[in-house]
């Protein structure tokens, strides 16, 4: 389990510094910045507009990181799923919130509802879906336990 987790801990760092950045790119543009790359808040923090940046792909892979590696939750066999899925949840919502402040991706206790609600719809989708797939799983390993039971009678 170990190794899985330093696994997804290293692809989450490489997502979250790929995807944190496109999305701070898509923000930027959309709300008409003249920074296309990083918050102008960052900047004045940073110093300049490379170190901003270099901040921001840093805090993003972190945050990548603490959301793939929370992701070996969901393995911990004696946890329910329920259980598996409130702690992963709460350590990514709650992780979210430094790092977007640090960040300047929001500044307001508005904005952060705003992120949070739409980081727990987008979490309830997920989360059904792959509920779904694995009960759909079990239903046929259910019925191909059957099958060869009846088999072997």
């Amino acid at each position: 389990m170990f190794l899985t987790t330093l696994k997804r801990a290293g692809l989450g760092f490489l997502l979250g510094m790929a995807v944190g950045n496109v999305i701070a790119v898509i923000t930027r543009f959309a709300s008409g910045e003249e920074s296309r790359f990083v918050a102008e808040g960052l900047i004045q923090k940073a110093g300049s507009e490379a170190m901003a940046f270099l901040l921001q792909t840093l805090f993003a892979g972190i945050y990548g990181t603490i959301c793939m590696a929370g992701m070996s939750f969901y393995d911990i066999e004696h946890w329910s799923m329920l259980r598996s899925y409130l702690v992963h949840y709460t350590i990514v919502i709650v992780s979210y919130i430094p790092v977007a402040l640090f960040l300047c991706w929001v500044q307001t206790a508005e904005e952060i509802a705003v992120i949070a609600a739409i980081q727990t719809v987008a979490y309830l989708i997920v989360w059904f879906i792959m509920y779904s797939i694995y009960k759909a799983q079990v239903k046929e390993l259910n019925q191909q336990i059957i099958q060869i039971s009846k088999a072997s009678c």
